[in-house]
């Protein structure tokens, strides 16, 4: 085999320094996470349907639902720090967060998807994730989960009109 000027060294460079690195892979993860959501098994969870989801928001039992997708961003503070702090806050103002592609690895290794994280949410969507036994992230995988996501927005927004009335005033809105 032809080795370029310079490989021998390389190679016996390495071989020499090779005993003297200490790899250090620290523990990461968080365990009891919930991942494995995608829009059909979210839709049977559901009731076969989205109506249920839409009511959590036009009863005011949570304040929305925000999907956030890609990538990890370094050069904003640091690997998945403004993934985590804005997902932080989204669940503080009682918001339910999916999630796809890299920003769901950082979130699961941070505990946004297991019932400790229920615990990091506004009072509303506590409550909900409580009774609906989930925690207030949802982990629909990896980059090719995004198209997931879409179906699901997409199922969504094709929902037709219903009329809800406020209980005291009889002030009707539809969703």
């Amino acid at each position: 085999m032809h080795c370029p000027p310079g490989c021998r060294i390389a190679a016996e460079s390495y071989r020499r320094r090779r005993d003297k690195v200490t790899v250090n892979v620290p523990r990461h993860g968080y365990p009891n996470s919930l991942a494995g959501f995608g829009e059909r098994n979210l839709r049977a969870f559901l009731g076969g349907h989205y109506r249920p989801l839409i009511d959590l928001i036009a009863t005011g039992q949570i304040r929305g639902l925000v999907a956030i997708v890609g990538c990890s961003n370094l050069t904003a503070g640091g690997h998945d720090v403004f993934t985590a702090g804005l997902t932080r806050e989204l669940i503080r103002r009682d918001i339910l967060v999916l999630s796809a592609g890299c920003t769901s690895g950082g979130l699961e290794n941070l505990g946004f998807m297991s019932s400790t994280a229920v615990e990091w949410a506004g009072e509303k969507l506590q409550k909900v994730c409580r009774e609906l036994n989930i925690p207030p992230v949802l982990n629909f995988g990896p980059c090719l989960g995004i198209g997931r996501l879409e179906m699901v927005a997409a199922g969504i927004a094709v929902l037709p009109p219903i009329l809800y009335t406020h209980s005291e005033t009889g002030a009707g809105f539809f969703v």
